[in-house]
């Protein structure tokens, strides 16, 4: 019970950290060239369906409501993923400052009131061991089990990153 307001302040740090932001409702201008689309990546033993499907299973054991999956967010998340693996970053952010989580959800026409994304880079055998890391982590962990999420979109892939295959997960959140 003791991480309920940890929780509860995480949620309004999220919240309050899009307050007043007016580029979101009507851009001006283009965050990510058009002419930068990351190249394509061989997917992951991990498929989207079972990452999703164990999310849901770890809100539901907090009597939380299931998340539905999102064709823009899952869109978002996928670019985010293969950008990754393209310019070799793994991080919220590329080198040159692009493909912030702001960035990607106005490319992908997502329009919203909160947002949160986590980031997995490793060899994981299966959506519950990748889910389980994120769990393990209070920054993943929060952005899980976030009330006032009701999306979430999903992208793994399989792919060579700093010289070793390996598999990065992007999960996307959204309300």
């Amino acid at each position: 019970m003791r991480s309920q307001p940890k929780l509860f302040v995480l949620t309004i740090i999220v919240l309050i950290s899009c307050w007043g932001c007016t580029n979101l409702i009507s851009p001006t201008t283009s965050y990510i060239p058009s002419d930068s689309e990351p190249k394509p990546v061989p997917k992951a033993i991990v498929s989207v369906a079972d990452v999703i499907f164990e999310t849901n299973n770890q809100r539901r054991a907090y009597g939380l409501n299931s998340l539905t999956e999102n064709s823009k967010l899952n869109a978002a998340a996928d670019f985010k993923m293969r950008d990754m693996f393209t310019r070799q970053y793994f991080n919220h952010y590329a080198p040159d400052g692009t493909s912030g989580i702001s960035e990607l959800l106005i490319r992908f026409d997502y329009r919203y009131m909160a947002a949160g994304e986590n980031l997995a880079l490793g060899n994981f055998r299966n959506a519950s061991e990748l889910v389980a890391g994120w769990m393990a982590s209070p920054g993943h962990r929060a952005n899980i089990l976030n009330n006032s999420y009701r999306d979430v979109g999903v992208a793994t892939g399989y792919d060579i990153f700093e010289g070793r295959q390996t598999i990065i997960a992007v999960q996307i959140f959204g309300t």
